[in-house]
């Protein structure tokens, strides 16, 4: 099982920058998340959004 902090250790350790906590249909970087989540409220869950940079 993973909670927030081990996820952004593991995405970080990807190679991935920007990582930080998010919610159920709100994005930083897709501004039409709305119109691919469905439902008024997520499943409990971890969100965590973070940019791959191109290399």
């Amino acid at each position: 099982m993973y909670d927030s902090l081990s996820l952004k250790k593991i995405i970080s350790d990807a190679g991935f920058i920007d990582i930080c906590d998010s919610s159920y249909a709100v994005s930083s970087y897709i501004p039409e998340i709305h119109e691919v989540e469905f439902t008024k409220e997520g499943v409990p869950s971890v969100y965590i959004e973070a940019i791959k940079p191109i290399n």
